[in-house]
């Protein structure tokens, strides 16, 4: 995931008599974000990514080129229930429509969806659905369900969302029906509601990776706090979708950062490897622990002082300690220890050169935003605190390491490293969404010889298009266009980064999110 978050992700919020106030969840239900206007949008200083009219279409393969393995033909939209294996005690009578769309969507998750939401074919079984548990869930879910397995398919058969009518027709059917469930005070806070939110936040990330979805994770966290808060929803739950918001809040930079709920998370790394996100849990500590000193340091730099912050020695005390904990990170050890421990078993071969791409990422994106371009770059303990960690004072030495060390891990042919990295038909590159958009941004410098910069760029933006299609979503093809306008500016200036080109806050201006 790649956010820029520089400003408290949460406000207050007041339970109204009819409903709650939740931002970003109107009465009538208008999708916004909640520090924004229904009348009046926040505009960014750069030009905002291209609207879904203009959007890069997914490019068709010449009939001759061969497909990614994986990758199944656009489905057949007609009805075939004729594989489908009902379980004999099926309560369902498939004759009226909603229960034959149903049946549809369950057969085209299965088929379409299920083996690209894990990084390992032994795990899919944990991301199908079954047929006898799904006929209890509530209408709406089941809907939400229909719509997203209608855009999937519109993705792959590369359609126009914003001009394809049933994904018009499905997409304003379910927001008339979350509307209504918002406006009942029996169903405002409910379960199902709660679940069909962040079902649309999964749908609306595969839909664009543009602010859109920040509306889901704000009214999801808002029904939570107004149920007791997070620590209540935790102990009351076992629903795995919960984690794709926990997840997000961490990241959403909250004033109260729930420290304890991340590092007593229960069997995070069990979890993770069965995810889109298998991010082990000391590097997503990281992860968190760089977002919110980032945060802190941005605050710090917009408030006028004419004295020196005392809690700067305390930043350079936190980055020496979040750069300590990444480096002593061992994938080989953690995924040696995962393989003993878990409770099923892992079969493909690239886990190992998976977790190095995301241990090289977090180091990236720690050494880029609080080394290269935040406030402490100036501090003269910054050279040795480096010189500690990595034997070098040179920042932009350590960068280019972790730079050729990712696109190794990647299998990028073009890297001037050698080593083995993810298979091209490895099932891993369901879940290597934000290490390549790390890789992207930092496919560039001083460092690298023009020609190997040039073959990273092109490795990143052919690997964008092939798993747009393989995942079935248009957030990569939006991640795509925010990279070529950071390289473009790297090669015309006009920027305050390396090499004259935009900064990480400057490229990543809205709020973004690219993750499946």
């Amino acid at each position: 995931m790649v956010l820029s978050l520089l400003e408290d992700a949460w406000s207050s919020v007041s339970l109204l008599q009819e409903a709650p106030n939740c931002p970003g969840y109107q009465k009538p239900t208008t999708w916004i974000v909640h520090d924004q206007s229904s009348k009046c949008l926040t505009r960014s200083r750069h030009r905002p990514l291209e609207s879904s009219q203009k959007s890069r279409a997914i490019p068709v393969r010449p009939k001759h080129s061969k497909q990614p393995a994986q990758v199944a033909s656009c489905a057949n939209s007609s009805r075939n229930t004729a594989n489908l294996q009902l379980p004999p005690n099926l309560a369902w009578v498939p004759s009226d429509e909603f229960t034959l769309q149903t049946l549809d969507s369950v057969i085209y998750y299965n088929e379409h969806i299920a083996p690209f939401v894990v990084p390992d074919v032994s795990v899919m079984e944990w991301s199908l659905i079954q047929l006898k548990d799904w006929q209890d869930e509530p209408n709406l879910i089941k809907q939400v369900h229909i719509m997203t397995c209608v855009q999937h398919k519109a993705v792959r058969c590369n359609k126009d969302l914003e001009r394809d009518l049933e994904v018009c027709k499905q997409r304003q059917h379910i927001f008339e029906l979350m509307n209504k469930h918002l406006s009942q005070t029996t169903t405002q806070t409910s379960d199902e509601t709660l679940n069909a939110i962040l079902m649309l936040l999964v749908a609306d990330v595969m839909f664009s990776a543009k602010n859109t979805w920040y509306a889901h994770v704000h009214g999801a966290a808002t029904i939570i706090e107004l149920r007791g808060g997070w620590q209540k929803y935790i102990e009351s739950t076992c629903d795995n979708q919960y984690s794709a918001s926990f997840f997000l809040s961490l990241l959403g930079q909250s004033p109260s950062w729930p420290y304890i709920l991340a590092e007593e998370f229960p069997d995070w790394d069990e979890i993770g490897v069965i995810t889109c996100f298998p991010c082990p849990d000391v590097l997503f500590q990281a992860i968190s622990r760089i977002n919110r000193l980032r945060a802190a340091l941005y605050r710090k730099d917009t408030t006028i002082s004419t004295s020196r912050d005392p809690d700067h020695d305390h930043s350079i005390h936190q980055l020496r300690a979040i750069l300590t904990r990444i480096t002593s990170f061992s994938p080989s050890a953690w995924l040696s220890h995962l393989v003993s421990t878990a409770s099923f078993n892992l079969s493909s071969p690239d886990w190992l050169a998976l977790i190095q791409c995301y241990h090289a990422a977090t180091l990236l994106y720690c050494i880029r935003t609080l080394v290269l371009e935040s406030s402490l770059r100036n501090d003269e303990r910054l050279s040795p605190l480096l010189e500690d960690i990595f034997g070098t004072s040179v920042a932009e030495a350590v960068r280019i390491g972790a730079v050729r060390a990712i696109f190794q891990y990647l299998g990028c042919t073009t890297s001037s490293s050698s080593g083995t990295g993810l298979l091209p038909r490895s099932s891993a590159w369901n879940a290597v969404v934000w290490p390549l958009v790390i890789a992207g941004y930092e496919a560039g410098g001083s460092g690298l010889a023009p020609e190997e910069g040039r073959g990273m760029r092109n490795f990143v933006a052919g690997k964008m298009d092939e798993l747009a299609l393989l995942l079935g979503t248009r957030s990569l093809l939006d991640a795509r266009t925010v990279l070529e306008r950071c390289w473009e500016s790297r090669r015309s200036g006009g920027g305050r980064g390396l090499d004259g080109g935009w900064t990480w806050d400057e490229t990543f201006a809205e709020r973004c999110v690219f993750i499946f």
